[in-house]
């Protein structure tokens, strides 16, 4: 059955985790005599959680995703055994992992210890060593490299709304808020959130600044800031905007070797410069691990999506669940059951497995559950929504059609 499974999923996954602040609120509940949002510290004390980790699975090319599982801290410094049991999860339910994405926290330095530049390796139960990839979030970098032009005073952060303003106020005004309106001014020049900083790092900044450079507005002294600014576009042009795929990787490979270099040689010895090259690095070996190619993933048959979300706190991860086994084998039947109303009639083979009660008893019969479509690059891409569980104690009980 195992193997039978492997040659219908193509699902290639990415495991991400990052950490929420709660409001640090308590509630207690009369009916259950319990107290929620809270739990013991080391002096047996009750303290309110100031930490909620959260663990999801996207996918590399299609619009997967899954909740794995969430962990309510009183105190958190970083957890290396919590992310090789997601890692070992993943595993169980058949998905291939390819990459952990998060951001440069330091508590997330500690959970990361057991990757070694960059790669977790580890053996399955066959033998079979595999690799998994690390990868910092791209937005988190950005504003890493914001928080560098805004504190080093080799570069001069308010360059942007200088030339911005001295713009708007030529002769030419009107002339000038038209380009404003039509986005051929930018329109962020101090951004402070995460959205403004993908849209400071943008071609209309880099092509306002090589105007302003053109028309000498820009002195040798300030195109230092112009040069990085161009970089880390690139950088964000790459893992934000385009769409990494066989066709274009050439290109963008080129792209990210000139952000590369300026990276070794303007800032070589800065701690975010050698992450983000080790994050770079990466992408050439991801595309030969997911065997990315024109002639096969690109296409053949698109991949499959199936979206199987745990409401419960805990999720699948919570290994003291009594529901846990239950669920992970329902999650199992599920994507066998997408996988095979995915095949074409010629190659569908009678499968031998129990209905999970609460589905429709004619599932494995039907071309597909609620099928919508997404796009990777050209390529229409099915996904299955089959459904929500509940509460992992009654897991097979508590399917609701979506």
């Amino acid at each position: 059955m195992k193997e039978k499974i492997k040659t219908l999923l193509t699902i290639s996954v990415f495991i991400s985790f990052n950490e929420i602040h709660p409001n640090q609120e308590t509630t207690y509940i009369a009916a259950e005599n319990k107290l929620y949002g809270c739990g013991y510290g080391e002096n047996g004390q009750a303290a309110p959680f100031s930490r909620v980790l959260i663990f999801g699975v996207r996918s590399a090319l299609t619009a997967f995703h899954m909740l794995l599982s969430t962990h309510n801290y009183i105190h958190y410094g970083g957890d290396k055994k919590l992310l090789e049991d997601r890692i070992r999860l993943v595993q169980e339910i058949w998905l291939d992992l390819k990459a952990v994405i998060c951001d440069r926290a330091p508590a997330n330095r500690v959970t990361l210890q057991g990757f070694n530049n960059g790669v977790y390796r580890r053996r399955t139960e066959e033998g079979r060593l595999y690799k998994v990839r690390q990868i910092y979030d791209c937005v988190l970098l950005v504003n890493g490299y914001y928080n560098i032009l805004h504190k080093y005073p080799a570069y001069d952060a308010k360059l942007v709304a200088a030339l911005k303003k001295q713009y708007l106020q030529d002769e030419n005004n009107s002339s000038c808020n038209f380009w404003l309106n039509t986005v051929a001014v930018p329109s962020v020049v101090g951004p402070r959130t995460f959205p403004e900083y993908l849209a400071f790092f943008d071609n209309v900044t880099l092509a306002f600044l090589k105007a302003a450079m053109k028309a000498k507005r820009i002195r040798s002294a300030t195109a230092r800031t112009a040069n990085f600014i161009e970089a880390i576009t690139k950088l964000v042009n790459v893992f934000h905007r385009n769409e990494l795929n066989a066709a274009n990787w050439e290109e963008n490979k080129e792209t990210l070797r000139s952000v590369q270099l300026f990276l070794t040689t303007e800032l070589r010895t800065n701690h975010l410069a050698v992450e983000t090259i080790m994050t770079i690095n990466v992408i050439p070996e991801f595309f030969k691990v997911c065997d990315i190619r024109v002639e096969s993933a690109l296409t053949t048959t698109p991949p499959i999506a199936v979206i199987v979300i745990s409401a419960t706190v805990g999720g699948l991860g919570d290994e003291r669940s009594s529901g846990r086994e239950e669920a992970l084998k329902l999650i199992k039947d599920l994507l066998l059951k997408a996988s095979y109303c995915s095949l074409p009639e010629s190659q569908k083979e009678p499968i031998n497995i129990a209905m999970p009660k609460g589905l429709p008893g004619k599932l494995g019969n039907t071309p597909a559950p609620n099928i919508r479509y997404s796009y990777y690059g050209k390529i229409k891409l099915p996904i299955f929504t089959i459904g929500i569980i509940k509460d992992l104690r009654n897991a097979s009980q508590e399917i609701i059609k979506a």
